[in-house]
């Protein structure tokens, strides 16, 4: 887009969560190596009192936190140790390692929430390496609709994404059961943990 002066402006629409501190960059090129020179404004809308708790955490690959949360397959995917980069990270290659699971076969785990929860964020931490891993979501039974991550980044392959879970399936529960189905036909979907964060009144 472009405004009275003829000056060419990138307008992100998209919120970005955040929890208590953010770091933004653009890479601009595959390999973050095209010159670009450009300025950015940034809004915050916010509240003085915490609004988000984190109640739960379940990491992929380790066996007594799979146990712990019930988490179950017909074919979970072999555990695989991937060392790699989220993006944005202003040149700085920090590479992390973690075990990760990739299937096409239905996973179920129960994460634990905040009775009170007005929502919870089921957020997860995967390898992005394919673009377009889709999953139905169904909690205690409820079938939510589909879970899409569109993004792909064969550079830098961490990437952390969310899905809401509306009140109507959350509130007054301590836990909750998951299933994520990978839709027919997409990528495998991949994780390496999930975090169940209870939405505060």
């Amino acid at each position: 887009a472009t405004d009275c002066t003829g000056a060419y402006r990138l307008l992100i629409a998209d919120a970005i969560p955040f929890g208590s501190a953010i770091t933004f960059g653009i890479e601009h090129g595959g390999t973050d190596d095209v010159q670009a020179s450009y300025a950015s404004t940034a809004f915050w809308y916010g509240q003085p009192g915490p609004v988000t708790t984190q109640t739960d955490s379940l990491t992929i690959g380790d066996t007594a936190s799979e146990q712990a949360h019930t988490y179950t397959s017909a074919a979970p995917g072999p555990v695989t140790a991937l060392a790699a980069s989220y993006e944005g990270n202003d040149g700085t290659q920090v590479v992390i390692t973690r075990n990760t699971r990739a299937t096409t076969a239905a996973v179920t785990f129960t994460m634990a929430v905040d009775p009170g929860n007005q929502g919870v964020i089921l957020q997860r931490t995967s390898d992005q390496d394919t673009s377009y891993q889709r999953a139905e979501v169904t909690v205690n039974g409820t079938d939510l609709g589909q879970w899409l991550q569109p993004l792909g980044n064969p550079y830098h392959r961490w990437l952390d994404d969310q899905y809401t879970l509306p009140a109507s399936v959350t509130a007054g529960q301590s836990g909750i059961t998951v299933t994520l189905t990978p839709v027919s036909g997409s990528p495998a979907w991949s994780a390496a943990s999930y975090r169940a964060i209870s939405l505060e009144p």
